[in-house]
């Protein structure tokens, strides 16, 4: 009663019938005292259920939320991912181009150093063949002896089939060209 009566107004909490129990009071006109006692389960009983409430539904909003930007960060990486990869993928391509553009210029030029190697030996070949052939055709004519005149035939025959050879070889180097007429 003394913690009634000691103040003005006011609230505390007291053990009513094994119960925990709110009380206010309050002086009115200076002495009369008002006295409310509620029972805490009562008394807490909305604040606790919309307490309960608020927290499912934040709970609710954050699992929402995180749900959101999980799979917004996932999408990204893969987007990600898939743009890296195309990256890789053109600059491969890109890679790839010019080294095949490297490796046709180095069979052009290995094509033409053919080309020129055979056309040059061809005509370092075909003179001293065309000097040996000349110069066999004088001893067919100015000799007498049939040995000689025989080794001399195996001369001729061996130097046209030589010269022939070296000629097909002049032509398919020429048509490998396109310079053939």
């Amino acid at each position: 009663m003394r913690r009634l009566t000691s103040n003005n107004s006011g609230r505390f909490e007291s053990r009513i019938d094994g119960k925990l129990c709110t009380v206010f009071t309050d002086l009115i006109l200076d002495q009369w005292h008002l006295v409310i006692v509620v029972d805490n389960d009562t008394l807490f009983k909305t604040v606790y259920a919309q307490l309960a409430v608020n927290i499912i539904v934040y709970t609710l909003v954050f699992v929402l939320l995180a749900l959101f930007y999980y799979f917004a960060y996932r999408k990204e990486e893969k987007s990600s991912r898939e743009a890296e990869a195309l990256k890789i993928s053109e600059q491969q391509k890109v890679y790839e181009a010019e080294l095949l553009r490297l490796e046709k210029a180095a069979a052009d030029s290995a094509n033409k150093a053919k080309g020129d190697f055979l056309a040059q030996m061809s005509h370092e070949i075909r003179t001293p063949i065309n000097a040996v052939l000349g110069m066999n055709e004088m001893i067919l004519r100015e000799s007498d002896d049939e040995t000689i005149l025989d080794y001399s035939r195996n001369i001729q025959t061996a130097g046209k089939t030589l010269l022939s050879l070296i000629n097909s070889i002049l032509d398919f180097s020429k048509i490998e060209d396109g310079k053939m007429e």
